[in-house]
This record gives C-alpha cells, structure tokens and sequence, in this order.
C-alpha cells in the first residue's frame, strides 16, 4: 500500500481500496463445509465494495439462526459493530441460536479488519502470546471408557499435550 503519512501512519493501514465510512452490507449466505470431520457452515456478507466477510457458525448450530438476522443488518455498515452486535446479541443465547449471532460477530470484524487493512488482533487490543496452545477434542462416539482412552493415547502421539473430553450418560451410567 503506497504510504500517505497520516497521523502516527493510521492512514497507512487503510485499504486504499476500501472507503470504510461507505461500506454497507448487502447481502449474506452460507456456504457448508464439508470434507473435515464434521459439516459446519461458513457464513459470508456481503458489501458494496465487494469485500467480503466470513464467520464460521459454532457448535452445529443451524445456519438458518444467522440467516434470520439479515433483515436488520442489510444496508448497515459493518465496521459499526458494537452497535450491530447490540442490535442482534437479543437472538443469540447458550443455545444453537447463539452460533448464528456468533458468525455474524466474527463476519462483523473480518469486514472492519478487510476495510481497514488491520488483523483482527490488533482490533481487539493487539497481541498477548506468542504461542497459543490447542487441544483436541475427543470423538463425538464413545462406546467405552477404554475405547476413549485409546483415541486419547492416539492424539497424545501425535503431540498434543492440551485434550478435551467429553463424558457422556452412557460413559457413567453403570457407575
């Protein structure tokens, strides 16, 4: 980006490309995703300078709870996003209805980080760690304790030191 010597090089982030003032949202869909170990669906909005964001719908919830929120978010600008969130976060919840208003979220920052020309880290207050240490999830199938232990042992081989495990009725039920 050419540098135009704004105030301490603000201006120097922003896509030239973009006039984020005057983005506005007109469109959104769902593209599903599938080919990893489960489907998810990827939700994209749309704007009228052809940028595009992308929000991932969490947990399996339903990309139809996201696609409700359409109506009051066409024609906005998709860098105002406290004031968008605000307006949708009512929809959301601990449910399968909260993946919906979370893909907008995350749809929401992608566009203003686009527009801006400025990772979404730094958005949200810049860096914290240099490492970040994932885990990985047991199999949604558990048919033993000892079954479990064994994939377990398989992720472990593979390097990972962080594992999640979820415990099912039918794991404790004989306890």
């Amino acid at each position: 980006m050419p540098e135009t010597g704004g105030a301490d090089g603000a201006l120097d982030r922003v896509n030239t490309n973009s006039r984020p003032s005057e983005l506005r949202i007109t469109d959104m869909r769902v593209a599903e995703i599938v080919g990893a170990p489960f489907t998810s669906a990827l939700l994209k909005i749309y704007t009228n300078q052809g940028i595009v964001g992308l929000g991932e719908v969490r947990d399996g919830a339903s990309a139809t709870y996201a696609l409700m929120l359409k109506s009051r978010l066409l024609g906005e600008n998709p860098c105002d996003i406290d004031r968008l969130f605000r307006r949708i976060k009512q929809f959301g919840g601990h449910g399968r209805q909260g993946g919906g208003v979370s893909a907008v979220e995350i749809a929401l920052w992608d566009l203003a980080g686009k527009a801006y020309g400025v990772p979404i880290y730094q958005m949200l207050g810049g860096k914290f760690r240099d490492h970040v240490r994932v885990y990985c999830d047991t199999d949604a199938e558990k048919p033993s304790g000892t079954e479990t232990g064994k994939r377990l042992k398989a992720r472990m081989d593979r390097g990972f030191t962080f594992l999640k495990m979820d415990l099912g009725l039918m794991q404790i039920a004989h306890i």
